[in-house]
């Protein structure tokens, strides 16, 4: 069953976090129709670091292409917010659709998480969210994909 059709009927769908192949393929073997790869994760187990904003798209990519060499289920990805502006945007969405994703979670919002460089992170990111929506929007293969799964 595809993603899209599983997350259409009434019942939850349970997406267990892995970081790595090895823990997909332990959810995969355990029965979960999906899992759910996230930028923490990545940076607890690949970077030792807390969730302060280290990972790159490019390191959420990697993490999941070989994710998605071994599991068939969906995999769906925690794309933060883009990674940056909107050109970034839709870059991360290529990227993610070429490393395998089944679907993404996007945050979209003008506050940033307490960070020790919030002040300049939230400087940063003062242009307002239906940019980002845009450039999500444009890559249209990512969501075809989740019909796909």
């Amino acid at each position: 069953m595809s993603l899209k059709s599983r997350l259409a009927q009434q019942d939850i769908v349970v997406a267990p976090g892995v970081f790595d192949a090895w823990s997909a393929l332990l959810a995969e073997r355990a029965g979960f129709e999906t899992v759910y790869l996230s930028g923490a994760s990545i940076a607890y187990t690949r970077l030792g670091r807390p969730d302060i904003g280290l990972v790159s798209h490019t390191e959420v990519a990697d993490t999941l292409a070989c994710i998605r060499e071994r599991i068939a289920l969906p995999i769906i990805v925690d794309a933060d917010t883009g990674f940056g502006n909107a050109l970034n945007v839709r870059r991360t969405v290529t990227l993610l659709e070429r490393a395998g994703s089944g679907g993404a979670a996007w945050r979209f919002s003008s506050k940033t998480r307490p960070r020790p460089s919030a002040a300049a992170i939230s400087r940063a990111r003062r242009s307002s969210p239906p940019w980002r929506w845009r450039a999500r929007s444009a890559p249209r293969s990512m969501h075809e994909r989740v019909a796909k799964h």
